[in-house]
C-alpha cells in the first residue's frame, strides 16, 4: 500500500469515527429528552394554580368569573407550598354587549363618547382601584366602584363624567392574582353602595 493510500484510509477512518460519535451523542440526547420531557409533560398536565382563593363564603381553585361585591372585597390566598410573594393587577374585560358613557370638557358643546369594548378592554386599571396586598396575611383587598373609576379617568383628562345609564350586570373587570409562577384570573363586577332614607309622614297643624 502506498503512502498516499494509507493517508487517505486514515482520513476515512477518522471521519467514520467522528460520525459514529455524533450519532451516539444524538441518541443520548433523544433518550434524555424522552425521559425528562415526558416527566415535564406529565407535570404540566396535572399542574394546578398552586393556590386557592377564598372570598365571602366561596373558594376558587381555578380561574373563574361571576364574582360580585359592593365597593370592597378581600380575597385570601392559600398557597400549596412555601408562601411566595403575592402581586395583583386589574384590567377591563370585554362585555357581551358594549356599554357607553360620556365625558364633557369645559366649553365643549358635544361630550366625548366612550365605549367599554372599544376603548377600555384589556387596559390596566389597577391604579384606579385601591388594591391593598398584605403579604403577611396573604390577602388582596380591592376597593372602588365603576363610577369612581370613570370619574377619576375623566378628571385625569380635564373632563367630567356625564350621568350614566344602568351598568351591565356582567363581569367588567378581571383581577389577576399572582403568587410565584402561578396565577389566577377572577372576573368581577362591583356595585356602588346604595343608601336609602326612611321618610316619616309629617302632619302640620
Amino acid at each position: 500500500m502506498s503512502k498516499h493510500e494509507k493517508s487517505f484510509g486514515e482520513k476515512i477512518l477518522v471521519i467514520v469515527v467522528v460520525l459514529v460519535f455524533i450519532a451516539a451523542l444524538a441518541g443520548i440526547g433523544v433518550t434524555i429528552y424522552k425521559l425528562f420531557g415526558n416527566v415535564q409533560e406529565e407535570t404540566k398536565k396535572g399542574e394546578t394554580t398552586g393556590f386557592v382563593v377564598d372570598y365571602q363564603d366561596k373558594t376558587l381553585e381555578e380561574s373563574a368569573g361571576g364574582v360580585v361585591f359592593t365597593e370592597t372585597e378581600t380575597f385570601s390566598i392559600r398557597q400549596s407550598g412555601a408562601d411566595s410573594a403575592i402581586s395583583a393587577k386589574i384590567y377591563a374585560k370585554k362585555l357581551p354587549e358594549d356599554y357607553e358613557w360620556k365625558f364633557a370638557k369645559e366649553g365643549q358643546e358635544t361630550p366625548d363618547t366612550y365605549r367599554w369594548n372599544t376603548d377600555f378592554v384589556g387596559e390596566d386599571f389597577t391604579e384606579y382601584f385601591d388594591v391593598a396586598i398584605d403579604q403577611d396575611e396573604n390577602t388582596v383587598t380591592v376597593t372602588g366602584t365603576v363610577k369612581e373609576l370613570l370619574t377619576s379617568y375623566a378628571a385625569r383628562r380635564d373632563a367630567t363624567l356625564e350621568p350614566m345609564s344602568a351598568l351591565p350586570n356582567e363581569d367588567m373587570f378581571v383581577l389577576e392574582i399572582m403568587a410565584g409562577n402561578h396565577s389566577m384570573a377572577i372576573g368581577f363586577h362591583v356595585y356602588a353602595p346604595i343608601y336609602s332614607l326612611a321618610l316619616e309622614k309629617l302632619s302640620f297643624c
